[in-house]
């Protein structure tokens, strides 16, 4: 039986996988680069008014889970910069989570309704 290589999948890079990132055969960096050009493919269609594609925006969200048990696990992540990186990647899918959210309010549905004033 062979054993599962621990170096990133990507051609030419000989970065270790961290064990929080194994399923997904990239190393941080690759992983941070995968997740940023997802978020960002999901973002311009949503801006552009054609919408999220919903595996796009679950498998985007499933990330949140990733990141937050890289971020608290035992090897934390010693480079403040992808430290920053993988916050701001958690920012910018609950950003367009939130974004999607909103769009799926239609006009007069109740929680788009605003409170008549009474007159006095």
């Amino acid at each position: 039986m062979a054993t599962p290589s621990r170096s990133c999948g990507v051609p030419g890079c000989d970065l270790e996988i961290p064990e929080g990132l194994k399923i997904h055969g990239h190393c941080l960096d690759h992983y941070i680069e995968d997740v940023f050009q997802k978020l960002d493919q999901a973002s311009d269609f949503s801006r552009s008014g054609h919408g999220v594609d919903q595996n796009s925006l679950k498998w985007l969200l499933l990330q949140v889970d990733c990141i937050v048990e890289i971020l608290s696990g035992e090897a934390t992540v010693p480079d403040p910069e992808k430290h920053l990186k993988l916050l701001e990647l958690i920012l910018g899918i609950a950003n367009l989570n939130e974004h999607v959210r909103h769009q799926t309010i239609l006009p007069g549905h109740p929680l788009d309704v605003v409170p008549k004033q009474h007159p006095r």
